[in-house]
This record gives C-alpha cells, sequence and structure tokens, in this order.
C-alpha cells in the first residue's frame, strides 16, 4: 500500500502543500512591500541630493523632472521643501540654457557678418 493512497497522509500533505503555498505568497507580499520602501528611501535619500549637486544647463534632464516614487515616502514638510527646491532649479536651468542660446545666437549673427564681409571684399578685389 502506498503512502499517497492512504487518505490520511494524502490530506497531510495536501495541508502541508497549501500551508507553504500560502507562506510563499506572504513572503512575497511582505518582499514587494520591502522593495518599494527601500526604492522609495534610495529616490528620497540617494537620488535627489545627488541631483542636487549641481544644476545641469539642460532644462530637460531627468534630474529636473518630478520624482513620484521619492515624494512617497515623504511627509509634507519634505514634499513643499522639494518641491520649491526643484522649481528653483528648473528656473535657473531655463536661464543657462537661455543664455547659452543666446550665445549661440550672437556667436551665429558675428559668423555670418564676417562671411558678409569676406563677399564684399572678395566682389571688391575681383573689381
Amino acid at each position: 500500500m502506498s503512502l499517497f493512497k492512504n487518505r490520511i497522509w494524502h490530506k497531510c500533505i495536501l495541508f502541508w502543500r497549501d500551508c507553504l503555498w500560502l507562506c510563499k505568497e506572504e513572503f512575497l507580499e511582505s518582499l514587494e512591500r520591502s522593495v518599494s520602501f527601500f526604492r522609495g528611501m534610495w529616490h528620497k535619500h540617494v537620488l535627489l541630493p545627488w541631483y542636487c549637486l549641481w544644476i545641469r544647463r539642460d532644462e530637460f534632464h531627468k534630474s529636473l523632472e518630478l520624482d513620484g516614487i521619492a515624494l512617497e515616502s515623504m511627509d509634507d514638510g519634505e514634499r513643499k521643501e522639494y518641491l520649491a527646491n526643484l522649481i528653483k532649479r528648473r528656473i535657473i536651468a531655463h536661464q543657462r540654457e537661455a543664455a547659452r542660446f543666446d550665445r549661440a545666437a550672437a556667436r551665429f549673427r558675428k559668423t555670418q557678418e564676417k562671411i558678409k564681409e569676406r563677399a564684399v571684399y572678395r566682389k571688391e578685389k575681383a573689381l
């Protein structure tokens, strides 16, 4: 007589299988919660200070985007401080990019003027 044909053993094995399955589900849920907790801490305590080290020239850099994961792990005071800092960094980045485009436009105008001067000089020289 096989062990699995005996109903008591079969029920016992099914019971332990179900218990292990439930433990596995609870373990996976707790693992998911802890991963999301550590992900929030990573974004809040590592990435945000790293992004604040310097302000990028590009106003569309990912460090100037709103970080929803970090916001979830902040309280109201931290959120207000983070948003104020983010707005300040975006404004500075926008001003820097506008200044960079102005310098590039000025260089372009100077180059165009030099080209026109050379063309006029060549015309005069040819006559």
